[in-house]
């Protein structure tokens, strides 16, 4: 039995990228060696396992065969006769098939290595095509090998399209297309991966919801800057969220967006359900969503309870850090004066301090709460809060 690294922790230990997760090939075991050696099978009679000591996955040496449609329609041999070279075949780019041994040797039978050297990203086999997610790994890894100069190869830009035309985009599951559009927003050069999607007519197919940003130049530019500035706040991945959902059919420079806010949070939240994502990507778009249309109807007579509006909407007292996004939020909308400079440069200056104060505050130390209604509770806190903003607002 030989191990073996392999893989995206490979391409980026010689792009001198930290590598953040390391896989395993093993070859010559089998399922039953693996199991009885603690290794833990993910998956039902699948030739990948995690060691329970470091978390890693282990893989067994594998070919796959095509048998049906979509990415799902493989037949998988791992039987231990399976050579090195043969599992790197099936892989899908020449850069992710480099493996390295033990003693720090590398096995390259693909020429990985010159084309990371020659800044390319090139398919292994024409069989690369017979899994149509690879289209947006190529994307996704496009977007993230970016600043590294990478391009996509012209032979590999003609079977991303044959894939296109195919059809078999649309037998990818929403779960496995979420898995990859989180890793590229996890990234930088979001903008990039959209374009590839774009250039080769899978966009419609994949994300049909922001296809309209490409058919508008002034739209398409907004959208680059809009992301060129998110790279450089190095947002979190729901402030990127978030500013994808803004360009859902619409465009987020039309004030008119933000009226039809029922329309709006319903397209989000079936966005979310057809992704099946965790329930706290809907609830911060939710949340900044409904502050920033509170910030555009701002009324300058009634500026201390026009705060304390958007702390009991973003409900800091729970919710604490989502006064970081809302900022990076409004630092890049300043950018396009979306919003009035003055009124953003006053939150720029007061939210944060504010919302730290009021989320600190010892209420049991200004209202005895013992033998008081829920209602006349809710009202006093709210009055406490507001003075305190009276009192400490620049």
């Amino acid at each position: 039995m030989k191990v073996y690294m392999v893989g995206g922790a490979i391409r980026d230990k010689l792009l001198g990228i930290k590598i953040r997760d390391k896989d395993w090939l093993v070859v010559g075991s089998t399922y039953i060696n693996m199991i009885n050696m603690g290794y833990k099978p993910i998956g039902n009679f699948f030739p990948v396992f995690v060691n329970p000591k470091t978390k890693e996955e282990y893989a067994l040496a594998r070919t796959e065969k095509k048998q049906s449609i979509g990415y799902n329609g493989f037949y998988c041999d791992f039987n231990s006769l399976i050579s090195l070279e043969e599992d790197l075949f099936r892989r899908d780019l020449t850069i992710n098939s480099i493996a390295m041994d033990k003693y720090g040797k590398y096995y390259d039978p693909y020429n990985g290595i010159k084309d990371i050297q020659h800044r390319v990203i090139r398919h292994v086999s024409n069989y690369f095509m017979d899994d149509p997610l690879r289209l947006l790994r190529v994307a996704r890894f496009y977007s993230y090998l970016l600043n590294f100069n990478f391009c996509i190869h012209i032979d590999t830009w003609k079977l991303i399209k044959k894939i296109v035309i195919n059809g078999e985009l649309i037998y990818i599951t929403p779960e496995r297309i979420w898995i990859e559009f989180k890793k590229v927003l996890e990234n930088k050069n979001i903008y990039f991966f959209f374009s590839v999607l774009n250039n080769c007519n899978a966009i419609n197919i994949i994300f049909p919801e922001i296809k309209s940003i490409f058919t508008n130049i002034k739209i398409k530019y907004y959208c680059f800057l809009i992301f060129k500035n998110i790279d450089y706040l190095n947002c979190d991945i729901y402030v990127k969220f978030i500013f994808f959902c803004f360009f859902f059919n619409y465009t987020i420079f039309s004030k008119k967006y933000f009226i039809y806010s029922d329309f709006i949070l319903k397209n989000v939240k079936n966005f979310c359900l057809k992704f099946k994502l965790p329930n706290k990507f809907f609830f911060y778009f939710k949340k900044i969503f409904l502050v920033i249309k509170l910030i555009l109807n701002f009324n300058n007579k009634n500026k201390y309870n026009f705060l304390l509006d958007i702390f009991y909407e973003l409900d800091i007292w729970r919710n604490f850090n989502i006064i970081f996004k809302l900022l990076n939020i409004l630092y890049i909308l300043k950018i396009f004066n979306f919003i009035d400079n003055n009124l953003i440069y006053f939150l720029e200056n007061n939210l944060f301090n504010l919302c730290k104060l009021l989320k600190n505050l010892k209420i049991n130390n200004f209202i005895d709460l013992n033998n008081i209604n829920t209602k006349d509770i809710r009202q006093k806190i709210y009055k406490l809060r507001l003075l305190i903003l009276k009192k400490n607002l620049i």
